[in-house]
């Protein structure tokens, strides 16, 4: 890993002194380091595709491509970079909406991307509200959306009634910062 590193930083450094003329090189050197065998290596050549040309098709091609790859750190490095692409709005929710189910620091980092995205998000995650194993996800999410989740309304109502009391829960919670009436004891989501 450590190694592998290093040679990514001596590309960037490289890059950095070379100037615009080499970019197109060092992108296709990198692209074609998305498909090494070693974990490490995509990861790092992910992580840094989208600083040098997050405008080109072909970085954000390789970010979705991924988003599949069986390595846990190489998809969050495809996730992390895609959002730091030009791609469209939807595709960028498509594959945060995809991530919803992660925990620890990728669910604060889908949830905080998915806020700054604001309504154009809210029908991906309705959709996702209609999947059991998305629902909860999908409403601690829109939770953090605070009024801009208004569209997400009838859905939300239709979770009180379900059988997951989690979801009930959560739910609740999601109304009280949609309608902007969330109090201290109601702001922050936890179980009794």
């Amino acid at each position: 890993m450590l190694r592998s590193s290093l040679c990514l930083i001596v590309v960037l450094s490289f890059w950095n002194a070379a100037g615009a003329q080499d970019e197109s090189e060092i992108v296709t050197a990198l692209l074609k380091s998305c498909q090494d065998e070693e974990a490490s290596v995509r990861f790092n050549a992910l992580a840094v595709l989208a600083s040098i040309a997050p405008q080109s098709n072909d970085v954000i091609d390789a970010c979705l491509r991924g988003l599949q790859d069986e390595n846990d750190t190489v998809r969050s490095a495809a996730l992390r970079s895609l959002v730091r692409t030009n791609a469209d709005t939807e595709v960028k929710v498509r594959a945060l909406v995809g991530a919803i189910n992660e925990t620890g620091f990728k669910a604060a980092f889908v949830q905080g991307e998915l806020a700054r995205i604001g309504e154009p998000a809210v029908p991906q995650l309705v959709e996702a509200m209609k999947v059991k194993e998305t629902r909860l996800s999908a409403l601690s999410t829109l939770y953090h959306f605070g009024n801009k989740a208004r569209a997400a309304i009838p859905a939300v109502l239709e979770a009180l009634e379900d059988e997951d009391p989690k979801v009930r829960r959560q739910a609740v919670y999601c109304l009280g910062q949609i309608a902007g009436k969330s109090t201290p004891e109601t702001s922050a989501p936890r179980s009794p």
